[in-house]
């Protein structure tokens, strides 16, 4: 039974905290998405880096050009709201993700949107051309123009992780393990919203870890979120964003629905035929993913250990997502007794970035804003030059 006098925290860790891996950053990815090249769609409905798979007859891939263009259309669109709203805000895969799926939710009735229609209307005379047969071009809908454009974006992110993927550099991660073992401390968890497995490879061999699967069998892990709510001996991991390595599997007569983590190479020949990653990107399409299916686990068990922890430090979250900003204001508000550390080497640049909700408890009067009361602080350094004595001294 733990002792009721230790320090009680979490971590949250952004994309920003797997930079030091050699994970892309978010502009690397922006720029890859809009560029196309190099990306081809399989007969499996999914994109892959490579070259078509007609190459060898001269033909080559004709949705990505498709596809690329569509989203260099919203582009435009994201691009002139943000002018015009004067925040210097530069597009990104995120809101090209979410303009995307807007489209296909409000086409397909998944989410009502009378807004979109006048956006549809607007862009379509200067997408018509990509819509039309040509050739061996098959004809799309624009439904199927947007659906096809999620998940080019959804691929190319893993693609571009799989790419990039150095486990041996994550030496910037020993904090963790250091906090871990500190006897003083009580850790609920770490949650992140990295899709990678940066984290994964940093624990293996060092520290016993439980992400809510079940031991593997042959390379398949299956959900099983009671190993999150147990009392463990090891570190609870929470990816609220889901993994490069899962998928949903759809069931069958015999089999229920089911979360499946692929740990083996012969596990993704096997199942290969799925093109269902369990992976959320967007901006504010995330949020309506926290009320279903595994995230709906991952996100209560996000505010739970929120309720139980004193300190929560975060590293390489810009505070972008609105669903996270939302759990983390009621929190850092419900006690004075609760404080948020943050590894960040530009604390200016953070705050101008951050959502507005985040930044208006920033940028309140000078008695009642979180740094002056204390409720914030920050470290004003890059995570991989930060150690866990010097955190530690920030939760006193």
């Amino acid at each position: 039974m733990s002792s009721p006098n230790l320090k009680r925290i979490a971590f949250l860790l952004g994309a920003g905290a797997s930079v030091p891996a050699g994970m892309p950053k978010t502009d690397t990815i922006t720029d890859k998405i809009l560029s196309g090249e190099g990306v081809a769609r399989h007969s499996d409905e999914t994109y892959y880096f490579g070259e078509s798979m007609y190459s060898h007859l001269g033909m080559p891939d004709e949705y990505v050009p498709r596809v690329v263009a569509f989203l260099k259309r919203l582009e435009i669109e994201i691009a002139f709201y943000y002018l015009s709203s004067q925040t210097g805000r530069l597009t990104n895969y995120e809101d090209l993700h979410y303009l995307a799926s807007q489209i296909h939710d409000a086409m397909t009735g998944e989410f009502d949107n009378p807004a979109i229609q006048a956006l549809i209307e607007r862009i379509f005379p200067s997408i018509f051309f990509l819509l039309v047969g040509k050739e061996y071009r098959n004809e799309l809908e624009l439904i199927g123009l947007a659906r096809e454009a999620v998940k080019y974006i959804e691929d190319v992110v893993i693609g571009l992780l799989y790419e990039n993927s150095e486990p041996s550099l994550d030496k910037h991660l020993a904090f963790l393990k250091n906090a871990w073992e500190d006897r003083e401390i009580l850790m609920e968890g770490i949650f992140t919203t990295n899709h990678d497995t940066v984290l994964e490879n940093f624990f293996e061999g060092k520290i016993e870890f439980t992400d809510g699967f079940n031991e593997p069998e042959e390379g398949e892990q299956y959900w099983n979120p009671n190993l999150l709510a147990a009392n463990s001996h090891k570190i609870r991991l929470f990816k609220l964003h889901g993994s490069m390595n899962w998928w949903f599997n759809p069931g069958g007569n015999a089999s229920p629905p089911s979360v499946m983590k692929l740990s083996s190479e012969a596990a993704m020949d096997k199942w290969r035929h799925l093109n269902q990653r369990v992976i959320l990107v967007g901006t504010f399409n995330k949020m309506l993913k926290y009320s279903s299916g595994i995230f709906l686990d991952l996100f209560g068990q996000f505010w739970q250990s929120l309720c139980k922890i004193q300190c929560l430090i975060i590293s390489g979250y810009s505070f972008g997502d609105k669903g996270i900003n939302n759990a983390i204001i009621a929190w850092n508000n419900s006690s004075p007794q609760h404080k948020i550390v943050v590894i960040h080497p530009e604390p200016d640049e953070l705050r101008q970035s951050a959502r507005p909700a985040i930044r208006r408890e920033l940028d309140k009067s000078e008695e009642d804003n979180w740094i002056k009361r204390k409720r914030l602080i920050f470290i004003p350094k890059k995570i991989e030059c930060v150690s866990w004595e010097e955190i530690k001294g920030k939760l006193l």
